[in-house]
């Protein structure tokens, strides 16, 4: 009987000291979605009292050729009779493997749309999609139950909310300038 308890404490004991403790899971960013599409889209009108739509469209044109890299393969659209400017690009994703090193995994596509109007402007994004062998929307990542692809699905998540919110941010930063600053050339 001593034995067996014994034994019985070892193996319990054994067990518990291997079993593998759960690697904690990025949290998911919390992405607004368009409730009739059902698709992440960050929106937004923004008030511009004192520009007309013209100005706008100079500001938002400043916008695109400092912000991308190569402006030419992001433009799909840039009215200036509409004042509209239509985008599609990607999000790079960096994973970092086990060992530390941070690896180019994959793409996220998107589509901006900003529309222009006098005194004010809205910025669209959505349409995110994953670029693999085929495409995925990254809506799924949100509903994936896997606790294997759980933590990579949310750090895309996040990778992608982070970069949007920097987008948005320097947009409007750009948006509030006007498109003809002076610099002062005091010496």
């Amino acid at each position: 009987m001593k034995k067996t308890s014994i034994c019985l404490f070892l193996i319990i004991t054994s067990l518990s000291i291997f079993a593998q403790k759960p690697k904690p899971v990025t949290p998911a960013p919390d992405m607004p979605m368009d409730t009739t599409t059902k698709l992440i889209t960050y929106t937004e009108v923004v008030q511009m009292p004192a520009a007309n739509a013209q100005e706008l469209f100079k500001r938002a044109k400043k916008w695109v050729y400092g912000f991308y890299k190569s402006p030419s393969s992001v433009i799909q659209t840039l009215d200036s009779t509409n004042y509209i400017f239509v985008g599609k690009t990607n999000i790079i994703m960096v994973k970092t493997l086990k060992d530390g090193t941070k690896s180019n995994n994959s793409f996220i596509n998107y589509t901006i749309t900003i529309n222009l109007k006098d005194g004010k402007y809205r910025y669209k994004i959505t349409n995110f999609n994953m670029k693999d062998a085929s495409y995925h929307a990254v809506e799924k990542f949100a509903t994936e139950k896997d606790p294997e692809t759980l933590d990579w699905d949310n750090q895309m998540l996040r990778q992608t909310d982070d970069y949007i919110k920097d987008l948005i941010g320097k947009l409007k930063t750009t948006m509030s300038k006007p498109s003809n600053e002076v610099k002062n050339d005091n010496w």
